[in-house]
C-alpha cells in the first residue's frame, strides 16, 4: 500500500481493533495478504518498465494530496491521465486541472463518463484550469493516442 495516509489508516484500524478486544500481536499477520482497496492508489503491474497507479479521486484536494504522495516515489516524469465526469459539478473541473498541473510533469485529459453532456463542454471547462506552460493532451473518450 502506498502513502503515509495508509499508515495513518492502519494505525487507526489497529486502535479500533484493540479497543474492541483484538490482540495487537495477531493483527500484523492479517495484513500480509491485504493488497489494499481496489482503485485506491492501486498499482497496476503488467510487465511495463514504468509504474502505473490508479486512484479514484474526484476533488482537487484528493488529486493534489495523491500526486504529492506519488511525486517522491517517481524516479522519472509524473504523467497523470484523468478525466472529469459529465453532468457533474462543472465548477470543479478547472480546479482539478490546476491541482493536477501543479503536481504533474504532463497530463493526458479525457472525460470520465461524459453521460449526456457534450464532450467539448467538458473539455472547455477543463481548459479553464490550464496555464500557457502546462503540458496537456486532450483525448476524446474512446480514442487512443
Amino acid at each position: 500500500m502506498l502513502g503515509a495516509y495508509n499508515l495513518s489508516n492502519l494505525l487507526a484500524a489497529f486502535a479500533v481493533a484493540f479497543v474492541h478486544g483484538h490482540s495487537l500481536e495477531k493483527l500484523p499477520g492479517r495484513l500480509i495478504d491485504f493488497d489494499g482497496i481496489r482503485g485506491r492508489m492501486e498499482r497496476v503491474e503488467c510487465g511495463q518498465p514504468f509504474s502505473v497507479v490508479i486512484d479514484y479521486a474526484h476533488t482537487a484536494e484528493s488529486y493534489s494530496k495523491g500526486l504529492a504522495m506519488l511525486r517522491p516515489l517517481s524516479s522519472g516524469k509524473l504523467i497523470t491521465v484523468f478525466g472529469c465526469g459529465g453532468q457533474r459539478d462543472r465548477a470543479r473541473r478547472p480546479e482539478i486541472v490546476r491541482a493536477v498541473a501543479q503536481q504533474s510533469d504532463a497530463m493526458i485529459l479525457t472525460a470520465d463518463n461524459p453521460r449526456a453532456e457534450d464532450l467539448e463542454q467538458i473539455f472547455a471547462d477543463m481548459r479553464l484550469g490550464l496555464s500557457d506552460t502546462d503540458d496537456a493532451c486532450f483525448i476524446p473518450t474512446g480514442d487512443a493516442p
